[in-house]
């Protein structure tokens, strides 16, 4: 029973997707990057591009045209004015819809390979997924 009971975990484990991809995920992740980074810790950085600190209220900046999803979280939305740090993290949340588009974030540049993985999960062969960061992002 316990050997059932692995197993069934090790699948669970192994197959469920990796909540890094979800799209909530990378609003906070990015938010939270924005306001460790020299951002915020080096008060010349925004001042020497023009900017305020990143969570003035008073100094908001108009996020980019697009379609809105109901998978953003409910602030983020096109065409309205945030912070800088929620707009980062708007925007992370906005570049990857549709739901596939994070797969292009990855780069292995010793390969000058997109992210691979395996299919089915730990015995199958490497498959390519999405293109490589570089080029996705020269190609939008």
């Amino acid at each position: 029973m316990k050997k059932i009971l692995v197993l069934a975990l090790a699948v669970t484990i192994a197959t469920s997707p990796v909540l890094a991809y979800d799209i909530p995920n990378h609003f906070d992740m990015s938010r939270e990057a924005a306001q460790r980074s020299v951002l915020q810790t080096d008060s010349n950085v925004l001042l020497n591009l023009g900017f305020s600190s990143l969570d003035i209220a008073g100094q908001k900046f108009l996020a980019t045209e697009g379609e809105n999803s109901t998978d953003f979280t409910d602030e983020c939305k096109h065409m309205l004015l945030f912070p800088i740090d929620v707009l980062i993290g708007c925007g992370a949340q906005f570049e990857d819809v549709p739901g596939t588009r994070s797969l292009n974030h990855f780069y292995d540049p010793i390969n000058n390979s997109p992210l691979k993985v395996r299919i089915p999960p730990i015995f199958g062969p490497l498959v390519a997924m999405g293109s490589t960061s570089p080029d996705w992002g020269v190609r939008r």
